[in-house]
């Protein structure tokens, strides 16, 4: 008994080094003020670098950790302005290319969102509506997972 009371002592000493901890606060760090803001993307490749989406415009895009934030042109993606981007992805292979889950256009994707205006373009094969989330799989980075609202989760392999 008397080992077990130590071992446990020990463990529960050393369990805040061994595992992580919730945040203590939280800062504000950029946009915001009116619209809903959707599941920030951080750039894996660079991590000062990232992109909301948002209910009132495409997306939104920092290089600075969120110090200073510029809105992707909405002209660039259609005829028709783009709202309502649920989530974006970075494919894992390539830092240029970038996919958005968007409510009303599907799957979209450019494959140079470094270029000053990114030509998004659909992705043909994802033909369901309303996509929320894009992930790509740490273990095998060609598939991507979608997925939607009414539509469950789909599987796509990028070749």
């Amino acid at each position: 008994m008397h080992k077990f009371a130590v071992a446990f002592g020990v463990a529960s000493l050393l369990a805040p080094v061994l595992f992580a901890a919730p945040p203590a606060g939280f800062v504000s760090r950029g946009i915001g003020g009116g619209g809903a803001m959707y599941s920030p993307t951080i750039n894996p490749h660079d991590s000062d670098e990232m992109y909301v989406g948002c209910d009132m415009s495409l997306q939104f895009h920092t290089r600075d950790r969120g110090k200073t934030w510029a809105r992707i042109a909405d002209e660039s993606v259609s005829a028709i302005q783009v709202l309502n981007v649920n989530s974006g992805a970075f494919d894992p292979r390539n830092p240029k290319e970038f996919y958005m889950a968007t409510e009303y256009d599907g799957v979209l994707w450019t494959p140079d969102i470094t270029a000053a205006k990114p030509e998004f373009r659909p992705v043909a094969a994802y033909r369901f509506a309303q996509p929320m989330r894009i992930r790509f799989n740490p273990g095998k980075p060609s598939e991507m997972w979608v997925t939607s609202v009414g539509n469950g989760l789909n599987m796509g392999v990028c070749e």
